[in-house]
C-alpha cells in the first residue's frame, strides 16, 4: 500500500507571533501571491495600514509600496513591487536598509571622541593635582580606549539589528499575507512517492 508523497524540503522555520513562515534571509525575503488584482492588493494593503497593522506604509505608485522593518537601531524599509498574475497579483519583496542611522551614528562616535579628551583630560587636571599637565598623555591612553573597541562595538550592533529586522520581517510579511489572506510563494518541495 502508498501512502502520499513525502516532501523532501525541509519546511521554513515558523515564527510564532506572526503565524508565518520566516524568510530565509534578510537579503531575499521572497514573494507573496494574492487572488486580488493588483489595485485590490494596494487597496486592502492600505486598508490594513490605516487599521495601523502595517507600520511605515506608503504607496509607492501604481502597484509599488513601502512599509517599516524596525531593526533596532538600523531599521529597513520593505519594499514590495506588485505585478498580475494568473487571476490575481504576486508581491516580489526586497529589503533596504535605512541609511539614516548608519550616517548619525557615524557622526555622534566621530565628534565625540575628540571632545572626550579634552574633558577627560580637564577633570582629571582638577581632581589630581599630581597627574601631568600635559594634553599629549591623556590623549595616548584615551583615544586607544575609545577608538580601538568601536569594531567589535558596530558588529554586535549590527549582528544584534540583523536579529531584530529579521524577526520584524517575519512579522511584517505575515501581515501582509493576512491582509491580502494570501498564502507565501516559496520554492516547490520536490516530492517522491513513498516506497512500498
Amino acid at each position: 500500500m502508498t501512502e502520499g508523497p513525502i516532501t523532501t524540503a525541509e519546511p521554513p522555520a515558523q515564527n510564532a507571533d506572526a503565524g508565518t513562515a520566516r524568510p530565509a534571509s534578510l537579503s531575499a525575503p521572497g514573494s507573496i501571491g494574492s487572488a486580488s488584482p493588483p489595485d485590490e492588493a494596494l487597496g486592502l494593503l492600505d486598508r490594513a495600514a490605516k487599521q495601523g497593522k502595517l507600520p511605515g506604509f506608503e504607496r509607492r505608485g501604481d502597484h509599488a509600496f513601502r512599509a517599516l522593518v524596525y531593526g533596532e537601531p538600523f531599521d529597513r524599509e520593505l519594499l514590495g513591487e506588485i505585478t498580475p498574475s494568473d487571476g490575481g497579483c504576486t508581491i516580489a519583496l526586497r529589503l533596504r536598509l535605512m541609511k539614516k542611522f548608519p550616517v548619525i551614528a557615524v557622526a555622534l562616535v566621530s565628534v565625540s571622541i575628540w571632545p572626550g579628551v579634552w574633558l577627560t583630560d580637564s577633570m582629571i587636571q582638577t581632581y589630581f593635582p599630581g597627574y601631568p599637565n600635559a594634553f599629549w598623555v591623556t590623549a595616548a591612553w584615551y583615544l586607544p580606549l575609545t577608538v580601538i573597541p568601536l569594531p567589535w562595538m558596530l558588529r554586535s550592533m549590527w549582528r544584534k539589528s540583523e536579529g531584530i529586522a529579521r524577526e520584524e520581517l517575519g512579522k511584517t510579511i505575515g501581515k501582509i499575507e493576512r491582509a491580502l489572506k494570501a498564502e507565501p510563494v516559496r520554492a516547490r518541495a520536490t516530492t517522491t512517492p513513498k516506497a512500498l
